[in-house]
Parts: C-alpha cells; sequence; structure tokens
C-alpha cells in the first residue's frame, strides 16, 4: 500500500468513526422526538419536521458511509486511486482532497 492510499485509508476512517457516531445520535434523538410527544399541535409539527430533519441526515450519512466502505474495498484490493470510468490514475491531490473519489477529473465531468 503507497503513502496515498495509507493516509487515505486512515482519514477514511477516521471520517467513518465519526459518521457512525453521529448517525447514532441523530437516530436516537428521533426516537426520542417521537416517544415524546407534546400535546400542542404546532409542537407537534415542529417536532415532526425534527424527525424529518434527522431522518434526512442519517440518509445522507448511510450514503457517505457507504462510499467510505467502498473507498475503504479498493485500497484492500489495490485499485484505490483508479478511475472506474477510464482506468487511468485519479490524481493524488484530488484523492487528499476528496478520498473516496471513484472518478478521476476528466471522467468526473
Amino acid at each position: 500500500m503507497d503513502q496515498v492510499a495509507r493516509e487515505a485509508r486512515d482519514r477514511l476512517l477516521r471520517r467513518r468513526h465519526r459518521l457512525v457516531r453521529l448517525q447514532g445520535d441523530a437516530e436516537n434523538e428521533g426516537r426520542t422526538l417521537r416517544e415524546e410527544r407534546s400535546p400542542d399541535w404546532v409542537d407537534q409539527a415542529s417536532d415532526e419536521e425534527a424527525v424529518q430533519l434527522l431522518a434526512d441526515l442519517t440518509e445522507r450519512e448511510r450514503a457517505e458511509v457507504a462510499e467510505i466502505d467502498a473507498a475503504l474495498a479498493r485500497i484492500e484490493r489495490g485499485t484505490y486511486g483508479t478511475c472506474q470510468s477510464c482506468g487511468d490514475p485519479v490524481e493524488p491531490a484530488r484523492l487528499k482532497a476528496i478520498p473516496e473519489a471513484r472518478l478521476c477529473k476528466a471522467c468526473s465531468v
């Protein structure tokens, strides 16, 4: 595993850990809001909006975790840093900025 892949792996694992923790926190908060219903319909509407916002947040986090897992799998297979569209190398600067990048700059446009 080269230096770029090693650094990317470390960054991806740290980010994955933070996202999973944040996802769990959001799910717990949503569960609490659903369980502690207010009798006031305005508060109920506000709580429902907050629950939906938290659900949307966890969906985005799940998608990001899936992208991170895919990048980690590419690192393990030794295909990390190869564009999945054209097969050319993904630029190291791009991988540093977006460690889960699947495509080179040219193919991502």
